[in-house]
């Protein structure tokens, strides 16, 4: 039983090291890619945030623009909400094209 449980061991416990070990290696590679990624972010918002500060309605109006360029794409339908009016109302179905309506 002695040999046995010896021969389990032997099998079993360099298999769980090698697997933790592979384990240990993914998490650091994720979390040298995710502090890179922080980097890479910090750096870019640091660029965004000098050109706001130096021209401010500029880089909004860019930031916007770029915005919407990513989003409208991706809508289905495109609402307007006048401030003036208490209704909101479907103004484009863009899968349709301009000006058709249901």
């Amino acid at each position: 039983m002695i040999n046995q449980a010896q021969e389990a061991f032997n099998k079993e416990i360099p298999k769980a090291t090698g697997q933790a070990r592979k384990t240990i290696a993914e998490v650091e590679g994720y979390a040298t890619e995710q502090g890179n990624r922080a980097h890479e972010d910090v750096s870019r918002f640091s660029a965004v945030l000098k050109e706001y500060q130096d021209a401010k309605e500029v880089t909004r109006r860019r930031l916007y623009l770029e915005t919407i360029g990513e989003i409208l794409p991706k809508t289905r339908e495109l609402y307007i909400f006048d401030g003036d009016q208490r209704m909101i109302f479907p103004f484009l179905k863009p899968e349709r094209g301009m000006g058709e309506t249901k």
